[in-house]
């Protein structure tokens, strides 16, 4: 059957045969067909309907029909059908499976070119921003459906355009069984309010699969491929319409500090601290050559000639070498540095020349830029005016002036033929961090450590425009090209775009990292961005604002709904790191290290009393009684005071750094952590000395001293013995305590009788409040212990396991029959803790920082590291 330029034929590993016609031959044949086309495209699946085949169960053996059903039902005129599979989140699921991320998005593309329809523009928003977290955790069933009923809450709202598919969507998820559900997943718990990431907002694409920060990021010179370098020494390639990673550049063991491409895109050069650079070709992403420099050195930068035959890098030696693509070897070495500076060269550009090598321009760490003979390694100009460390240089079009960014906060317009200074462009307040050419070259725009980045005119020096809207420092600065617009990167984990002038248009949040990197598409359209946070997000500019539920701030919330509720006034002067809800919920107390204590009331968020913020030593450890009445400060100089909330006094000073208090002996070294009793009676420091103390809250009597850690205590919590009172509702008689020596120890507080030691092997990192005679904690490095807080005997059990990732915070559920473990990797999971199973998962876009349940709804609360509140139901 095979015909040389019409139709060649494959066999696949399963023995299918695939015929494979020409495009241009396929193209030609159905237009001297015409109408007859949709026919045979009816013909085609009325035959699969024939055997029992439905559009919701396409068989998984058949790779065609997965690949090409959208193509078929198009041209067979069924749009809505194809419409109506595209809205269903297990058929998506199965089609993902089947034929991949690219064949999925192509029938979404294929159906929207030929209607403008916004439903189904949003649920591809959500598919695209679901993906790369979906197929990370095969193992939670319905996370897809999961993850687009909780990016679509906004727009499948009320009076939205996909309020009844909502509505469908959530009907589908109350009836997922219990898990395991059939086939070994586990069910995933959905949030209840729109906290995820929304689509229809700025946020288009968010590409997930490097393990650590990302910190180099290009743009393809067609501009529509994303390049990313990353900490864990990986380079992606990501298709910037599609979202998915084309190409995986392996073969570093350092992470990836420079990056550049050919003219024409067909290769890349990347360099890493591991002293190598590598070139791969861009079609395969395989890896042509490695440039190794002597053992020690890292590189610092790469360039490669107009030609793609030389590259150069810059080593942390002081030198640049010129390499023969071809041949793999140094052609020409450059001193660049002096040799007592040990980050040497830091920066290089090239000035090509049609009628030579060219010149070399270089910034290093001896305070000098300076310009070579590329072709001879002649020394031509330096520039020595700088007083810092030169970190960036630039040749402007006139090809005899480059422009050069210091620490020293200043940036220069200098000579190439002579080095001799133009211009000083100074007015940044804080280091320079990065340089870029405006395009046409008439203006240069720096990004500074002061929080702002600047636009200069390269004629005249002076400054035209103030970048600012950032907290933190400004790590990128990336012109727009036609459009004007300037886009800036900060450590305060948003990226800002602003108009030329300086005027801010957009804020992009969403990021749970500092922001390394950002581009512009040359249009404008898009803004690219790579975190430390390990993920490159696409920016859509013509979207409406991101619309988001939670933001950064001290609030309320109604567990069982996940409303908001009364929201406290900025009366911190730092941020709050202690809450307690205290008087059945009446009240809420919050602490800072600032040394303030605020007691607020939870419907209205007015503040009844509390302690003044103070100078001196920070806030370590706060803790208060279940009434408010009394609380318990440990300073950063160990300085331990037991207070009266309600009269803002101070009742006893329990320990201060350097010797006993009040004829007491404190303890030998510093206190990590204090704790108090529910009902305000005793309190508990625990210290770097391996002790505990029990101290009466009355007298400011030490009663008793709890020995027996080898090493530091790190933290502890108080308990009630099993057979007591609920948590929190009277006196707690028992403390977990756990330390550097790798045990945790449970404690009879009124007697100082030790009752129980466990030794997990590796080090405590949080402990759980315990929960009807349930004890757990995190281990480091991944994995939960769980125990029975029991003497041993027939009652006593002992658990733990591993596969659960790093855990940051867990939290038992009221009747200890659950665990939840949110970990920084943006995961929740929940343990069924007697059989140690898992029984849920949620998937979040940034890092989890903290967990509890609410006893009355059983819903699991989580925060996360970029402000959002989460409730999840289903627990």
């Amino acid at each position: 059957m095979a015909l040389p330029g019409v139709v060649s034929m494959a066999q696949a590993p399963d023995g299918m045969l695939w015929c494979l016609p020409q495009l241009d031959c396929l193209l030609s044949l159905q237009a001297a067909m015409g109408s007859a086309v949709r026919a045979f495209h009816r013909a085609l699946l009325a035959s699969y309907a024939r055997e029992g085949v439905t559009l919701a169960s396409l068989p998984r053996h058949d790779p065609y029909l997965w690949l090409n059903v959208g193509h078929h039902l198009m041209g067979a005129g069924y749009d809505a059908e194809l419409r109506g599979i595209l809205l269903d989140p297990a058929w998506l699921e199965g089609k993902l499976e089947a034929a991949g991320h690219t064949a999925l998005v192509a029938d979404f593309r294929r159906y929207q070119q030929a209607h403008a329809d916004p439903g189904v523009k949003l649920v591809l928003e959500a598919l695209q921003m679901s993906l790369g977290l979906v197929q990370a955790h095969p193992e939670a069933a319905g996370l897809l459906r999961c993850q687009l009923a909780g990016r679509l809450m906004v727009a499948a709202g009320p009076g939205g355009v996909l309020e009844d598919w909502r509505a469908a969507q959530e009907a589908a998820l109350a009836q997922v069984p219990a898990s395991p559900v059939e086939g070994g997943g586990v069910r995933c718990l959905r949030t209840l309010t729109p906290s995820l990431d929304q689509a229809g907002g700025l946020q288009r694409l968010t590409l997930r699969g490097h393990t650590k920060a990302v910190t180099q990021l290009k743009l393809t010179p067609t501009r529509d491929d994303i390049v990313s370098g990353s900490a864990d020494g990986l380079v992606h390639v990501w298709d910037q319409e599609i979202g998915d990673c084309v190409l995986s550049m392996q073969g570093h063991i350092g992470p990836i500090t420079s990056m550049c491409l050919s003219a024409d895109g067909s290769l890349l050069v990347s360099g890493s601290a591991d002293g190598t650079a590598r070139a791969y070709e861009m079609e395969r992403g395989q890896c042509l050559r490695v440039l190794a420099i002597e053992a020690g050195a890292h590189i610092n930068a790469v360039e490669m000639d107009v030609s793609g035959r030389t590259v150069f890098t810059a080593a942390s030696d002081g030198c640049v070498y010129a390499w023969d693509l071809s041949a793999a070897a140094v052609v020409r070495t450059y001193r660049a540095c002096r040799e007592d500076r040990s980050e040497g060269v830091l920066c290089l550009a090239l000035v090509p020349s049609l009628s030579g090598a060219g010149r070399l321009v270089t910034g290093a760490a001896d305070n000098s830029a300076r310009v070579f003979d590329a072709g001879s390694g002649q020394t031509l100009a330096a520039h020595s005016r700088h007083t810092s460390w030169v970190v960036a240089v630039a040749v402007l079009p006139d090809q005899d002036l480059a422009v050069s960014a210091s620490n020293d906060t200043t940036a220069r317009i200098w000579r190439l033929s002579s080095g001799d200074t133009v211009h000083v462009l100074a007015g940044h307040t804080g280091r320079i961090n990065a340089l870029r050419l405006a395009e046409g070259g008439g203006r240069v725009l720096t990004a500074s450590e002061d929080g702002t980045a600047a636009a200069w005119d390269v004629a005249s020096g002076a400054r035209l425009a103030v970048y600012g809207g950032h907290s933190a420092w400004v790590g990128d600065v990336a012109p727009g090209g036609r459009a004007g617009l300037v886009a800036t990167a900060s450590g305060d984990g948003t990226a800002v775009v602003h108009s030329a002038a300086g005027s801010v248009l957009r804020t992009l949040r969403g990021h749970s990292g500092a922001v390394h990197a950002a581009a512009l598409t040359r249009c404008g359209r898009c803004v690219v961005t790579a975190s430390e946070d390990g993920s490159v997000r696409v920016w859509d500019l013509a979207a409406a604002d991101e619309p988001r539920a939670h933001a950064h701030a001290t609030r309320v919330w109604d567990a069982r709904t996940g409303g908001a509720g009364a929201a406290l006034p900025s009366w911190h002067a730092a941020p709050v790191r202690w809450a307690a809800f205290v008087r059945a919920g009446a009240a809420l107390v919050t602490a800072s290290p600032d040394r303030g204590v605020g007691v607020w009331d939870a419907a209205t968020g007015a503040r009844l009393g509390g302690l003044e913020p103070g100078q001196g030593s920070r806030l370590k450890s706060f803790a208060v009684d279940a009434e408010a009445r009394r609380a318990v400060t440990c300073l950063w100089d160990s300085t331990v005071v037991v207070w009266d909330l309600e009269r803002a006094q101070p009742l006893h000073t329990l320990q201060r750094w350097g010797g006993p208090s009040q004829d007491l002996q404190g303890h030998t070294a510093a206190v990590n952590e204090v704790l108090i009793t529910p009902d305000g009676a005793r309190a508990l420091s625990l210290s770097k000395d391996g002790t505990a103390r029990v101290w009466d809250t009355s007298s400011g009597a030490c009663l008793r001293v709890l020995t027996g850690h080898a090493d530091s205590l790190k933290g502890g919590v108080l308990a009630c013995p099993p057979s007591g009172p609920a948590p929190g509702a009277g006196q707690a008689t028992l403390l977990l305590t756990h330390g550097l020596d790798c045990s945790l120890r449970l404690w009879d507080v009124d007697s100082g009788a030790l009752l129980r030691l466990w030794q997990p092997e590796r080090e405590v990192v949080a402990l759980a409040q315990p929960r009807r005679g349930v004890l757990a904690a995190a281990l480091e490095g991944g994995g939960v212990w769980t125990a029975a807080a029991a003497p041993a005997g027939p009652s006593a059990w002992e658990r733990r396991w591993d596969a659960c990732g790093e855990v940051g915070d867990l939290a038992l559920s009221g009747d200890g029959t659950k665990l939840a473990a949110a970990g920084p990797n943006g995961v929740l999971r929940l343990w069924d803790v007697r059989s140690a199973t898992l029984a849920g998962i949620f998937v979040g876009d940034a890092g989890l920082t903290c967990c509890q349940f609410d006893s009355e709804t059983g819903v699991v609360l989580v925060g996360s590291d970029h402000g959002a509140v989460h409730f999840l139901a289903g627990a």
